[in-house]
């Protein structure tokens, strides 16, 4: 019996170390794909800022707003996490604002696909028509309305917090997650039909316009055409949505584990928050803004000025 104390006296340590390793990779892993893909979306928002082609194309406007939203969403996850990991508690106030506009950033995530695919059906099966239909102001407005729609749920949330809950209680400390935001089990059922309501009317628009652009591609019967072009970036679309639908799964296995070794569900929520957040919401430059040939041509060189050092500004593409 004291040789089998000792046995665990002396693997503890070497358990603990291995752990430790192990969460520090994790994180170096969560950093830097960060940093190198907010890179390329910084690079990418550039390009808009500077280059008056595509500021006056609501199809450029509606990527680049997509690329900002991801951007905003991955920066505020990844913060939230790290503090998370190192138990670092926050002010109530200022999450609560973080966590708002998370949220809001997570639900305008699928609208804006639905958006995109909108546009590229317009494009395709109103080619006459699609500057008056998507013209630049009407793209704004789509950005308008998509962030209105977006924060409905996380706003509830808040106005139920705030009908419930003394002011003082946003002065006070704690882990900063939507728990903060959370007061009874009404709120997670609301959650849930507003995920249902938002995602089932996405999957319907997107749906339609894949299928009427299919067809329309059909009738041409060219495969290198435009509408062969949009039906495969509206597939990317529905890929995509799946990816962020998997987003709201992720409570569900974290719900299936919770009873398992603390390090066990540790690495549960490192999986879900590395496949549903960090790897998906940087996927939109490689799936979209790579396929364009001119937006990539000016990618690749802005890229090249910034490793040789060259001012941006007196770059002519």
């Amino acid at each position: 019996m004291n040789s089998s104390t000792a046995v665990n006296a002396t693997s503890l340590p070497a358990i603990s170390l291995i752990e430790h390793g192990i969460i520090q990779l994790q994180l170096a892993l969560i950093l830097g794909l960060s940093s190198f893909f907010l890179y390329i979306n910084m690079n990418m928002i550039l390009i808009f800022c500077k280059e008056p082609v595509y500021r006056d194309s609501s199809r450029y406007i509606l990527f680049i707003h997509m690329l900002f939203n991801d951007t905003l969403q991955s920066l505020i996850s990844v913060f939230l996490y790290f503090l998370v990991v190192f138990r670092i508690q926050f002010n109530i106030t200022l999450c609560t604002f973080f966590v708002h506009l998370g949220g809001n950033a997570a639900m305008n995530t699928p609208f804006s696909l639905a958006v995109m695919s909108l546009d590229r059906y317009v494009a395709i099966c109103f080619p006459l028509r699609y500057a008056e239909l998507s013209s630049v102001r009407r793209a704004y407005l789509a950005i308008g309305v998509t962030w209105l729609i977006g924060s409905v749920p996380s706003g509830s949330d808040l106005f139920i917090v705030l009908s419930k809950l003394p002011l003082s209680y946003f002065n006070q400390k704690a882990l900063c997650s939507r728990a903060v935001l959370i007061q009874s089990s009404d709120q997670q059922l609301k959650q849930a039909v507003f995920n249902g309501l938002y995602f089932t009317v996405v999957w319907i628009i997107i749906l339609y316009t894949y299928v009427q652009i299919m067809l329309q591609a059909r009738k041409l019967r060219a495969p290198g055409s435009q509408a062969f072009k949009a039906q495969k970036t509206v597939l990317l679309h529905a890929v995509q949505l799946l990816l962020s639908m998997a987003f709201f799964l992720s409570p569900l296995t974290e719900y299936i584990f919770q009873y398992t070794e603390p390090m066990v569900f540790a690495h549960v929520r490192y999986v879900n928050f590395f496949l549903t957040i960090v790897l998906p919401k940087f996927l939109s430059p490689l799936i979209y803004g790579l396929r364009d040939d001119n937006l990539k041509k000016h990618l690749q060189l802005y890229l090249k000025c910034n490793f040789n050092k060259v001012n941006p500004t007196a770059v002519h593409c």
